[in-house]
């Protein structure tokens, strides 16, 4: 079955909530792999850190995780191609969370390096996003082979 212009022109709810097209395993080997498992990397650190105090990177780490699952689920969603929107959207908002702990208007330290940081993963996640989406064009395009028989 080839995908039709009517199926690639969907609207981001319905590429994350549709019936009628269920996640494929790739995908989810790709979620679990990408978002999941730096999120609960993450969250191990929190917690290694707050039982043994001294844990190398600070809080540096888990941002840089969160921002790369952040980025990665995005290009995940819109199958490894790069959506300039929402990524932009993805990193502005970082950037935005930052500026209102500096401001003390939302709890936080508010902290240059934490944008930093966040760049940076971000950006290893759409550098990296060729690599990790050959398995995308290789699974697509065998598909469509296969369905001209």
């Amino acid at each position: 079955m080839t995908d039709t212009a009517a199926d690639l022109d969907v609207s981001l709810p319905d590429r994350i909530f549709s019936l009628h097209q269920p996640m494929t395993k790739l995908k989810i080997v790709d979620f679990s792999i990408h978002a999941l498992l730096p999120l609960a990397a993450g969250i191990l650190y929190y917690w290694l850190a707050a039982t043994f105090y001294s844990v190398p990177g600070g809080g540096y780490i888990p941002d840089g995780l969160w921002a790369y699952a952040l980025f990665s689920s995005i290009l995940i969603v819109w199958d490894r191609k790069i959506n300039i929107t929402w990524l932009s959207f993805a990193a502005l908002t970082s950037i935005f969370f930052e500026i209102m702990q500096y401001l003390r208007l939302i709890r936080g330290t508010g902290d240059i390096i934490d944008v930093v940081i966040y760049l940076i993963f971000g950006s290893i996640a759409i550098i990296t996003n060729r690599f990790f989406s050959t398995g995308y064009n290789h699974s697509f395009s065998h598909k469509t082979t296969q369905s001209a028989k």
